[in-house]
């Protein structure tokens, strides 16, 4: 078996308080080291997927490789691999600063700083095994060959490759399956509400974001129109319509506006936020009479990158947010600073199940249909037995538990009803897996390092971790029938917006980009000043009654400042 193993500090915490600080936490034990065996160590971010699909892998590895000799001479047969789950230390610049210290050769990890990772010489180069055929493992194709093109232009360093993407994150509107089934929250061909708990063949439901008949999406609201019309409804049947995190209301509230941006803007409308090239023709100059804004083309290039700040999807999302402000559309934790995400992933799984209400709620507190998260909340819901889905099983039992439960992510509605069945639009979120110069000196731990690095990245590797999480992982890859059978209706749904939707991989190598990446894909920063104010975060701005045109026109950057700031990156 794997062995499991973690810091002495945090052996000692988990002893003290429990499993609740991780997610998806594994078996912490002691162990002793096989020395007729090769060690092979390997830190997690022990995040949103938690660390089982690891202890997973590792197995499998072990297996795999049980009569190898990894280092010559030495007569060690086969490998241990030690898992190190940790979700304080490894990501964000955290890693960083932990890595020379560290004995872990492998990392799997997120939110790193790319270019800052890669300079700072604690890295390998795996440009090697990136290109390299994975023939060993009955592949033709090299890893690179199932990474996005812009990605991998972003990850090309002066022909080095400093690290391989791993999951992937998208954000935007999660919402509850049954609890719309339940009270009929979908629309007819009509554009009427369909009839509480009728079935799509007795009540035929509209055609959906995507225009088509048949498909997920069919009874959802296909314009921002219907979705208001939709939220009033929900008041109407004792049902809050949003909730998200306040204690983190930037990046919550920012999941919305910045997911509606995405898919309002497309693929070829967005790009050029990293890229700095292409034309846009949707920049906004002014509004008329009637308040419609009025529209230029422009060619992007890194000289006048700033003209983008005022895209007109940037401008319709913030009016959608100000709208679910303006008409109380959310709960009222989601303005309060002690309110975090798993509370309110427990509250919107919790509050309801198969008709019933919890009867311990207050009488402020109804039913929520929709969440602002990321994709990887279904597992997060999962953390321990007092918060998530492990309260919604103290309140209703075993059936309300995660896998007996069916929640979605919602394809966003139109700004207009001329824009349905423009692609499901969404950009992702950059996830990593790096090797650690400092650990792997000796070239055979390095050359084992590197194919763990490999292994993980095979297609039937890759399927069980989507099988196991729920989640996809950053390639082009297939999921077996076989496999997405046995996963949860959530997994099933986002495997499959993750195929048809429009993925957006908001990275190139252009070096404005490359230079200034925390500046340009940070989703929810979008700084504005009105009057004599600055507000980083819109949710502030808006609560306040800053309007959603005043804030907009408050995000414009002149060509003076951006110079300042960006033309010693201009290429």
């Amino acid at each position: 078996m794997v062995k499991k193993v973690a810091s002495i500090l945090l052996a000692a915490a988990l002893s003290a308080v429990g499993c609740g600080a991780l997610t998806g936490c594994g078996e912490v034990v002691s162990e002793e080291i096989d020395e007729t065996k090769s060690q092979l160590y390997v830190g997690n971010y022990d995040g949103g997927v938690g660390t089982q699909w690891l202890y997973d892998a590792a197995d499998r590895f072990e297996e795999m490789f049980a009569t190898t000799e990894f280092e010559p001479g030495t007569g060690k047969v086969g490998v241990e691999v030690h898992v190190d789950p940790n979700k304080r230390n490894y990501h964000g610049s955290s890693l960083l600063n932990n890595m020379a210290s560290s004995t872990d050769h492998v990392f799997f990890t997120q939110s790193i700083q790319y270019g800052t990772y890669a300079t700072s010489g604690a890295l390998v180069d795996l440009s090697d095994i990136a290109y390299q055929p994975l023939t060993q493992f009955g592949e033709e194709e090299s890893i690179a060959d199932k990474i996005d093109p812009a990605m991998l232009d972003y990850l090309n360093l002066d022909g080095a490759i400093y690290s391989l993407p791993h999951y992937r994150l998208f954000t935007g509107i999660q919402y509850n399956v049954d609890l719309f089934e339940y009270y009929g929250f979908y629309f007819n061909e009509e554009g009427d509400f369909v009839r509480p708990g009728s079935t799509d063949a007795e009540d035929p439901r509209g055609t959906g974001p995507d225009g088509i008949d048949g498909t997920v999406d069919d009874g959802l609201p296909a314009t921002y129109d219907q979705f208001f019309e939709l939220c009033g409804y929900m008041i109407e049947r004792g049902v809050t319509p949003m909730i998200w995190s306040g204690e983190h209301k930037a990046q919550y509230s920012g999941y919305l506006y910045w997911s509606l941006y995405a898919d309002y803007e497309g693929k070829e409308g967005l790009m050029p936020n990293f890229a700095f090239e292409g034309t846009v023709d949707d920049i906004v100059t002014g509004f008329d009479a009637d308040g419609t804004p009025i529209l230029k083309s422009v060619e992007i290039t890194p000289e006048n990158g700033y003209e983008l700040y005022q895209q007109v999807g940037r401008y319709y999302a913030l009016s959608f947010f100000e709208k679910v402000l303006d008409e109380r559309y959310d709960d009222n934790s989601a303005s309060s600073l002690t309110f975090s995400h798993l509370n309110a992933q427990t509250e919107f799984v919790a509050r309801w199940h198969d008709g019933r209400t919890d009867a311990n709620l207050g009488s402020n507190e109804k039913p929520i249909a929709m969440l602002l998260e990321g994709n990887w909340w279904y597992n997060e819901a999962d953390l321990n037995v007092t918060e998530g889905f492990g309260e919604a099983v103290n309140v209703f039992g075993e059936s309300a538990a995660k896998e007996n439960r069916r929640f979605a992510i919602m394809p966003l509605p139109k700004a207009s009803e001329d824009l349905i069945g423009t692609p499901y639009t969404f950009a992702e979120l950059f996830s990593n897996v790096v090797i650690n110069a400092y650990t792997t000196s000796d070239p055979n731990i390095l050359a084992l390092a590197k194919l763990f690095v490999q292994f993980c990245c095979t297609d039937a590797e890759m399927q069980y971790f989507t099988a196991e999480t729920d989640m996809p992982k950053s390639y082009d890859y297939e999921m077996p029938q076989e496999l997405l059978d046995e996963m949860t209706y959530y997994g099933q749904n986002v495997w499959m917006y993750n195929k048809a939707g429009s993925v957006v991989m908001p990275y190139s190598g252009c070096e404005l980009y490359r230079n200034n990446v925390s500046s340009f894909w940070y989703t929810y920063n979008w700084e504005s000043v009105v009057g004599t104010q600055t507000y980083a975060y819109p949710v502030d701005a808006l609560r306040e009654g800053v309007t959603a045109k005043d804030y907009f026109l408050g995000m414009a950057i002149s060509q003076s400042d951006w110079n300042n700031a960006y033309s010693k990156d201009f290429e």
